[in-house]
């Protein structure tokens, strides 16, 4: 936090990811958030805490520079209000000024409250958040968001659907992805940046595994199950 900030912003929006928490880690969260805002720079081995903090660490980072931002301004237009006032008391107790110069000087203030964010923020805490699970659970690391790589994570940050803390906390528990099957595949960043279809897969959980190990694809849907079941009992179709 800045310097004499004594308090911060946390949006209605946070409630999505705190609901998918148990109240332990919901409390951890918070202290874990406390914690930075006072400088505190806390450290976690929780991979939960960590990945839910990261995205609630670049909005805190965006209130601060907007917030960093409109107290410039704020100082400058009060010294330009200060300077007008001098000036206006120059113009008053000089007869000369007050012949040459029929008005007072005007000093205009533009304050525009727009602020660019630093996207290479956002990458380095993605690149930061993937690197800690793979790290965990034995799947390639990333040392760069750039190129090829780099457009397609544009393109997913995009879409609706597209939240990495989400998609990393539903990849725990489907061990297929990272390779507990009989080839030992493993899924990487690019193939969840590919398209929207692959972490798609994994949000709705298609990379469970059955009790008997075998790989499934589940459909949660009543109708979509009946449908599913059907078209497998079809002769006609492979």
């Amino acid at each position: 936090m800045a310097e004499n900030k004594k308090s911060f912003v946390l949006y209605c929006d946070l409630i999505h990811t705190v609901k998918e928490l148990s109240f332990t880690d919901a409390g951890k969260l918070f202290k874990h958030i406390l914690a930075y805002v006072n400088d505190e720079n806390p450290q976690t081995d929780s991979l939960i805490i960590k990945v839910a903090f990261q995205p609630i660490k670049q909005q805190l980072k965006r209130d601060l520079v907007k917030w960093e931002g409109i107290r410039e301004k704020r100082s400058e237009a009060g010294k330009a209000s200060a300077n007008k006032r001098q000036q206006k008391q120059q113009v008053l107790t000089s007869v000369n000024k007050a012949q040459q110069s029929s008005t007072n000087p005007t000093v205009t203030v533009n304050v525009n409250d727009t602020v660019n964010v630093n996207d290479n923020d956002i990458y380095k805490d993605t690149m930061e958040m993937w690197n800690f699970f793979a790290d965990k659970y034995g799947v390639s690391k990333i040392t760069d968001i750039t190129g090829q790589r780099k457009a397609k994570l544009k393109t997913r940050l995009k879409e609706e659907h597209f939240n990495l803390l989400e998609i990393l906390k539903k990849a725990e528990k489907q061990s297929f992805l990272y390779g507990d099957s009989d080839n030992n595949w493993k899924f990487n960043f690019d193939w969840v940046v590919k398209n929207e279809g692959n972490y798609k897969k994994i949000l709705e959980e298609q990379y469970l595994r059955s009790k008997n190990g075998a790989h499934q694809q589940l459909i949660t849907d009543d109708k979509l199950r009946s449908f599913a079941e059907s078209i497998a009992n079809d002769p006609d179709l492979e």
